[in-house]
């Protein structure tokens, strides 16, 4: 995979786990405990598996598209963006009702 596509991937992997997080906080709200644990189980699985199998070894393969805490040396990402990304996932809406 060229440089472009991985950190393209890179952010797609990470989208889908702001996802996957927002989801589970609104699910919360509403499942008993029992059910809650093991979404949050399958979610937290889905989550490793594209770090993983994903997401590392891109961050071993092009060390500049990985943070600091990773070993490598890409730049901080501004705190603004992520606010862009939660105001976004926020307007996708959570619930398929």
């Amino acid at each position: 995979m060229n440089e472009n596509d991985a950190a393209q991937t890179i952010n797609v992997a990470q989208q889908a786990n702001a996802m996957l997080n927002m989801q589970l906080l609104e699910l919360q709200k509403s499942l008993d405990s029992e059910e809650f644990e093991r979404v949050k189980r399958g979610f937290g699985i889905a989550m490793g598996e594209l770090f993983v199998e994903i997401v590392d070894p891109l961050y071993k393969a092009y060390p500049n598209l990985a943070p600091a805490m990773f070993d490598g040396t890409a730049p901080k990402v501004p705190d603004s963006h992520f606010i862009q990304v939660f105001e976004l996932i926020t307007s996708l809406g959570t619930r398929t009702r």
